[in-house]
């Protein structure tokens, strides 16, 4: 376990100690700047090891991550699974902003990305709450093998070629989802299927590709 406090700044990458699981809690004001060359910015290292991050009360914790030069390498990266249950992330230039192999879990916070790929795992994406902003190269959410299901929270994701992508399905249950880009919401070997919890939920999305409406629901168009 880490817990991250005050002014951090550092120009390596900050990766796992022993290939174990990192744990790390952001204090309240703390402002964690990782600007790197050359490999990723902060790393959970190792097949299966996992990377879960914490907030404090107020959330004000935050971490920027930026790659210089080759930028064929991820801001935020697990090998295993990575969760977000809190605080502020500002990911950049990076070919993948926050980025797992296994499992992507998003239950609070604010990100904000700007890379080839916002979001990616090549497993199962969760998101259950939070505020999630992407303006990508190519994909603002992607899943290269597994499903992308959002429960909850608020997701303005674009990327020129996908706002969201799954190579599986895409489940929406509910929160307030606008997806850009030229496929909004696309499933490349499943299907879409649209839902809500809240009344004040809702769903936009500048196209999609095969669409299911959850049973007993409807929407206004």
């Amino acid at each position: 376990w880490y817990i991250a406090k005050g002014n951090l700044s550092y120009n390596h990458y900050l990766k796992n100690a022993n290939y174990c699981d990192i744990h790390l809690i952001l204090a309240d004001g703390c402002k964690m700047t990782i600007e790197v060359t050359g490999n990723n910015a902060l790393y959970a290292m190792g097949q299966g090891r996992n990377l879960t991050i914490y907030g404090q009360k107020e959330g004000t914790g935050s971490i920027f991550a930026k790659l210089k030069g080759n930028t064929d390498y991820r801001c935020i990266r697990s090998d295993g699974n990575l969760v977000i249950n809190g605080g502020q992330f500002t990911v950049t230039v990076g070919d993948e902003g926050l980025s797992a192999y296994n499992g992507l879990v998003i239950n609070g916070g604010t990100i904000k990305a700007e890379c080839t790929a916002g979001l990616y795992c090549s497993g199962k994406i969760v998101i259950n709450g939070g505020t999630i902003e992407t303006n990508c190269k190519k994909y603002g959410i992607l899943s290269s093998n597994g499903d992308i299901v959002i429960n909850g929270g608020t997701v303005n994701a674009y990327g020129a070629s996908n706002g969201i992508y799954a190579q599986s399905n895409v489940i929406i249950k509910g929160g307030k989802v606008d997806a850009d880009g030229r496929s909004g919401i696309y499933s490349n070997n499943g299907n879409i299927t649209l839902g809500w919890t809240e009344l004040t939920d809702y769903i936009k999305a500048s196209n999609y590709s095969m669409v299911k409406i959850a049973a007993g629901q409807y929407f206004l168009i």
